[in-house]
């Protein structure tokens, strides 16, 4: 009989984190059979067909039938539930462990690891992680399951083709693919992530002149941010001007530093410095002149996807992507169609580069609702059909 991974045990660099051991292979009885407190009941789409596996369905609370619990994930619409009562085994990546350990103090030894392209066994079934191009952390699961299946679980994703690992998925025949279908409404023909950050990085440039009198008592550059999310904006601003990027309130320093990201690391600082993260909330002409009250001007970039569909006034426009600026005095606050979450064509991209059956789209979905390819439906004509019946 094969025994269970061991678990982990200490903590590394700055949580403690320790190293994954080789590919485990966890072997365990067979699940009981399931009993379902109706009160509670976990909606279909949170459990993965063909598994007893939840993936980001913790608010339901305790399945008893659940051998192996996944998160995707550290947003609050994903982990909304765990705490003190979770019981199973918890696998996510190395950045969403650090940030389950310190914002939920979940008990290290209840999480396991899962590193990027390797495959683990875990109770009769297969299971990869592979990178979602979401938020630091986020990853996308590949499920082999023991009836032979094959099931790709996109968690939240932003499903650009030239990020992705598509030689590895387009390589598969997937026969359930659980998609993030946030988008999934042909008004969200946003563009794409990379000409978002160059359309921002032009406007910076626009609005600070020349880089040689920069000084953060003339000028800041403040990017909006949820807990986790926007990273990539930021640390491109900052290498654009060559300074570093701070961050406004410590506790969002202590986020950061849990974030396994090497470019995200090596720029930020805990100085003070020209380019800084503050919360989105704080994305507004009166409480940014109170925060910043002796600079001599506020430049705020407040980067979301949803500005998309109001962007018929923008003032200004670059390389194809539209900025929508709004000046109040010394603050200039610029909304950014800047998203981590696919739009409603690189959905259809991807579902033209991947084999696949069926789709079941994760947002409003809870009964798990299946979309199928049939004759002559191609990846969009399946999406549009999503979003009518939303």
């Amino acid at each position: 009989k094969q025994e269970r991974p061991k678990k982990q045990t200490c903590l590394s660099s700055f949580l403690g984190i320790p190293k994954v051991p080789e590919p485990p292979v966890v072997k365990e009885p067979e699940a009981a059979q399931v009993k379902v407190d109706k009160k509670r009941y976990l909606p279909d789409v949170k459990r993965v067909i063909g598994t007893n596996f939840i993936v980001d369905g913790f608010q339901w609370g305790h399945q008893e039938w659940c051998q192996a619990w996944f998160l995707t994930h550290f947003h609050y619409d994903h982990y909304s539930g765990l705490g003190k009562w979770f019981k199973g085994t918890l696998y996510c990546s190395r950045t969403t462990a650090n940030l389950v350990i310190h914002q939920l103090r979940i008990d290290l030894d209840k999480i396991f690891i899962l590193e990027l392209g390797v495959e683990y066994v875990i109770h009769d079934h297969t299971v990869t992680a592979v990178d979602a191009n979401h938020c630091p952390g986020s990853v996308m699961l590949i499920f082999k399951a023991s009836n032979n299946r094959t099931i790709l679980h996109t968690g939240d994703c932003r499903a650009d083709i030239n990020c992705l690992e598509m030689s590895r998925l387009s390589s598969m025949y997937f026969d359930y693919v659980y998609l993030d279908n946030t988008y999934c409404d042909p008004r969200y023909c946003f563009a794409p992530q990379r000409t978002a950050i160059q359309a921002c990085l032009d406007c910076v440039d626009h609005m600070i002149g020349d880089r040689n009198s920069l000084t953060i008592k003339n000028v800041r550059i403040l990017i909006g941010t949820y807990l986790i999310g926007k990273e990539r904006l930021a640390i491109a601003i900052a290498n654009h001007l060559n300074c570093k990027l701070s961050v406004l309130k410590r506790e969002k320093q202590k986020i950061m530093a849990c974030i396994d990201w090497i470019e995200l690391q090596s720029v930020l600082t805990d100085a003070d410095s020209l380019v800084k993260i503050v919360p989105i909330g704080m994305i507004s002409a009166e409480k940014l002149r109170e925060e910043f009250p002796d600079c001599d001007k506020l430049i705020a970039i407040k980067p979301t996807g949803w500005t998309h569909d109001s962007l018929k006034t923008s003032k200004s426009k670059a390389n194809g992507c539209s900025l929508k600026e709004y000046e109040c005095g010394k603050v200039v606050i610029v909304n950014v169609p800047y998203s981590e979450h696919s739009s409603f064509n690189e959905l259809g991209e991807f579902l033209n580069e991947l084999n696949f059956g069926t789709v079941i789209p994760t947002v409003n979905n809870l009964y798990g609702k299946q979309y199928k390819l049939r004759g002559t439906y191609s990846p969009h004509d399946l999406l549009r059909d999503i979003y009518n019946r939303q």
